[in-house]
This record gives structure tokens, sequence and C-alpha cells, in this order.
């Protein structure tokens, strides 16, 4: 596996209450496990639903996956955030890519 994509990503920091701007090197020890456990769920969920559609993907015997559907972060622009609910989603752009995070979950 070359890496965790966007979507995965998204969703495993929001699961771990990490926030995306947060440089690697500055996570402890603890905070790595969370967000090893956190990966490991959205993966889960991710093969669950047969992957994510959101643009041309489909799986190998045709049919478009449905994670994008259950997504926990992702995609969720100015909606509720469903942990705290004291926040909305923001989205800014973070390495050329579109990154949701609650403000107030993810510190």
């Amino acid at each position: 596996m070359g890496g965790v994509g966007n979507i995965y990503a998204n969703d495993a920091l929001w699961l771990s209450g990490i926030d995306p701007k947060r440089k690697a090197n500055s996570l402890e020890e603890k905070t790595v496990e969370e967000l090893y456990k956190a990966i490991t769920t959205v993966l889960k969920a991710g093969l669950k639903y047969g992957g994510a559609s959101e643009l041309a993907f489909v799986t190998p015997d045709g049919k478009e996956g449905e994670y994008q559907n259950h997504t926990l972060a992702y995609g969720h622009d100015k909606e509720p955030c469903e942990r705290c609910h004291k926040a909305l989603f923001e989205k800014y752009f973070l390495g050329g890519r579109g990154t949701y995070w609650c403000p107030v979950c993810q510190r």
C-alpha cells in the first residue's frame, strides 16, 4: 500500500482528533497509536463499502464503491460536527488537497 488516500486520511485524522496541519514528528506515541487505530477503522469501512467512487473509481467487477456516502469528515464542509456538535466542519487546502476538519475536535 503506497499510502492512505485523502478521503481516508481526513476521516482518520478526525476520528483520532488530530489537526491536519500538525507535523507528524510532533505526535506523541499515544497519539500515533490512536491514529493507527483510526486508519485501520476507516480502511476497514472503506473495504466494507467497496471504496469511494467520488470521481471515476470502480471495483474490479465494475461496481461503484459507497464509502463516499459514509465519510466521517471528508466532504462535510459547513456541516455540524457529529462528535462535538459545537462547530461546523471547515475545508481548506493542504498540500494541494481539500482537507476537512473540525476546529473544536481536532487540535
